[in-house]
């Protein structure tokens, strides 16, 4: 027997497809808890959804259908239902969301889980992708349902992680709205005069409850889809902005708060729970990636291993600007983000990566780590790969350079101790030890994969054991993006008896910017035809020349329209280190564009017989430079013959699609999950509990230093020069929001 029946309510105007789910889904759902269904048609336009609904009553008798006469807008259609319901609890349920398993039962228990008094609950409100302050996975956002789930999964997932928890809100929302008879008797219905036609009405009652002593919770158990804006279409804007401004007239602390939830966001956890509890289930293997915050490369190369082999479960443990560790759901679409301290927290890190069930961890850099990260997988009995995306393992310098930012040659330990003394490691630890330590790392990998031969053989000068003893888990292979791409010959142009010479990417003293610097002042000073244009930036002003040109930051994304649109006769690589692998070298192999390059690292190897390509000595000087394009533009520079590309000399021990073929060998792809769950361990519970609050405290910390800026009298002047859609970029960017 139900103690206090229920009526859901569902006004309808337009979208008769997503009526028709929603409706289905309610009947569809297996509640305990008794319910009355009464549709609300407001006068539709759309003959057929009328028609629909008509039949719908004649075939449904326990269906009330009421048909307003002329259109009376959302509200009054709510109050409508609300009045007719005389003495039940009511669900206002939108027409464009779906309910499932037994919703109604949880959203009622919650209900009435405070019990009676001043301090009852008035309203409950659920998960859903598009709720605002219930919003998952994206706080605050209007989310897709994310890929490889239903949202009655979703709400499966809700229920078992999250069960009979709840916390109080500000205001509900009113795509799916329980409220309490009592509630309405004391509080009232909604607002007809001051909120029209919608948007803002269930604000205003929260409001009005919160003053009455009532509260507003959101269930943080339930899960329902809501499909957003099916009636009121390109006149949303326009309502939402209206009702704001009536709203803060009407309760002048609720934009206080609101932000103020937003900023505390006490139902982070909650989401947190039901992130690692798909990820639990998930029927993908899953790989834990351990990277630096630099971006770069490195990055890019971990992007392409999560867009490539989508078959597999991606997370990222990286090393935060604040000295803590950031672990993330390394997904498109998934919002997972828990800040820590990786020393002190260890325990509850190895406790939910073993819960994730992570199978393998790849590292690409353990650069700002605590050395303690190189235990995790041992710590979780699973294999670790390691990819070479620079020399750390060999060298603390990072790129084989010395004091002066060039190419160190390589001479020998003495050298190395003298570059040492003069730079020190950390803890000022010798070279003998720094390679000691990799080389115990380096011999508990699975694999070591080498994006070339070059890296390769630095790697074997410096671990022959290893060399020898692991031979067969030694990988070379290009990066996917070589798997991915037939890249086109290439064409040799001059424009209007001009050589473009492009130079790619951010531009460091070891990449070669003071190089690019001195020739192209040189280049102007003997008036040769050339033009040079940098596509990024270096890392200091360079000397103005009117044959330069440098862009500034661009999008990866842009860079080929770019290059298209200036018609570059060759591409420039300057640099005095060398290099790994470069992409900056794939996105001219991929537009057909000529290159040169100095005589370091792997970009003379993956140009090795390509047409229109040459390679010149890393110290050659800026005059040489100079007569070596001003010859090239002259027809004095021989090219180079078509033969076999580097990668398809088989005799070279280079991998052959090894992303596709073998990248995933031992992993499993059929784990049997246990589908009961129970609950998490005290363990993770306090993981997921401290990692939210540090990265709160975080947060906060940011918001008062921005509120401090803004309220200095000159930099509030300039914040008002500032167009408000860029303020609100700053301020999401600031507190770690992402789209």
């Amino acid at each position: 027997m139900n103690l206090h029946p229920v009526d859901i309510i569902v006004p309808v105007y337009k979208g008769i497809s997503e009526t028709k789910f929603c409706l289905e889904s309610v009947w569809q759902s297996c509640n305990t808890h008794s319910y009355r269904l009464i549709v609300i048609n407001d006068c539709s336009p759309d003959i057929d959804l009328t028609k629909w609904l008509r039949q719908l009553s004649v075939d449904r008798p326990e269906i009330v259908l009421i048909e307003n006469e002329i259109n009376q807008g959302f509200v009054s259609s709510v109050n409508i239902g609300m009045g007719f319901s005389e003495s039940s609890d009511v669900i206002l349920l939108n027409s464009d969301t779906e309910v499932f398993n037994d919703w109604l039962d949880r959203l009622a228990a919650h209900a009435y889980s405070s019990g009676a008094g001043a301090h009852s609950i008035a309203t409950v409100t659920p998960f859903s992708n598009n709720a605002a302050i219930c919003s998952y996975p994206f706080f605050c956002k209007d989310n897709k349902i994310p890929v490889g789930w239903s949202a009655k999964e979703l709400d499966s997932i809700f229920s078992d992680s999250n069960k009979f928890k709840c916390i109080d809100i500000p205001t509900a929302v009113g795509f799916c709205m329980y409220i309490r008879r009592d509630a309405l008797v004391d509080i009232g219905f909604f607002d007809e005069k001051n909120f029209g036609k919608g948007y803002g009405e269930e604000n205003d009652f929260s409001m009005r409850a919160s003053d009455m002593g009532w509260r507003n919770v959101q269930a943080l158990d339930v899960f329902v889809l809501h499909r957003g804006s099916v009636s009121f279409g390109e006149s949303r804007p326009e309502r939402v902005k209206v009702a704001l401004n009536v709203l803060c007239k009407l309760h002048p602390n609720y934009d206080f708060l609101v932000n103020d939830f937003i900023n505390k966001d006490p139902a982070g956890p909650a989401r947190c729970r039901a992130d690692l509890l798909r990820i639990n289930k998930s029927e993908k293997p899953v790989v834990l990636l351990v990277n630096h915050q630099r971006g770069g490369g490195t990055e890019r190369h971990c992007e392409e291993l999560r867009n490539y082999l989508p078959q597999i479960e991606w997370m990222m443990l990286k090393p935060s600007i604040d000295g803590r560790v950031e672990l993330t759901w390394y997904s498109e679409g998934e919002n997972l983000n828990l800040s820590f301290d990786l020393v002190n927290q260890w325990d509850g890190l190895i406790k939910v990566l073993a819960f994730m069930r992570v199978q393998k961890v790849h590292f690409h850099h353990w650069l700002g780590f605590d050395s303690i990260v190189l235990n995790i997988a041992k710590d979780l009995s699973v294999p670790q790969d390691f990819t070479f995306h620079d020399y750390y393992g060999i060298c603390p310098q990072i790129t084989l350079t010395d004091k002066n930012d060039a190419y160190c040659g390589e001479t020998g330990l003495s050298q190395c101790a003298q570059c040492l003394q003069a730079r020190p490691a950390g803890n000022n630890i010798s070279i003998d030890d720094w390679r000691g330590l990799s080389a115990d790392f380096f011999s508990n990998c699975e694999r070591l994969i080498f994006p070339t031969l070059d890296v390769y053989q630095r790697f074997s000068r410096y671990f022959p054991v290893l060399n020898k003893e692991m031979c067969s888990r030694l990988i070379v292979s290009p990066h996917p993006d070589f798997e991915l791409k037939n890249y086109p010959d290439p064409v040799f142009k001059i424009n209007n008896g001009v050589v473009r010479i492009a130079i790619i990417g951010a531009l460091s003293k070891i990449k070669g910017a003071d190089l690019l610097e001195a020739v192209a002042v040189e280049a102007y000073k003997q008036g040769l035809s050339l033009e040079f244009k940098l596509f990024g930036f270096a890392y200091r002003s360079l000397k103005e020349s009117p044959n330069m040109i440098i862009t500034g930051e661009y999008r990866n994304s842009e860079l080929r329209e770019m290059l298209l649109e200036w018609e570059p006769t060759l591409a420039w690589f300057p640099a005095q280190c060398p290099e790994t692998y470069s992409y900056t070298l794939s996105s001219c192999l991929e537009n057909s564009i000529p290159v040169v390059s100095t005589s370091l690292g792997g970009i003379p190897e993956r140009i090795k017989g390509r047409q229109f390509s040459w390679v010149l000595d890393w110290k050659t000087t800026p005059d040489e430079w100079c007569q070596w394009f001003s010859n090239l533009y002259k027809g004095n520079i021989e090219y180079a013959p078509q033969t076999e590309n580097f990668y398809d000399l088989c005799d070279r021990g280079v991998s052959h699609g090894f992303y596709v073929k073998n990248y995933s060998d031992g992993l499993d792809f059929n784990v049997l999950h246990d589908q009961s769950f129970s609950g998490f361990p005290l363990e993770i519970e306090n993981f997921i509990s401290s990692a939210n609050k540090i990265k709160l405290n975080r947060r906060a910390r940011l918001i008062s230093v921005l509120y401090w800026l803004r309220s200095q009298p000159l930099l509030r002047w300039f914040s008002r020069k500032i167009p408000s859609n860029l303020q609100r970029r700053v301020k999401s960017f600031i507190l770690g929001e992402r789209s």
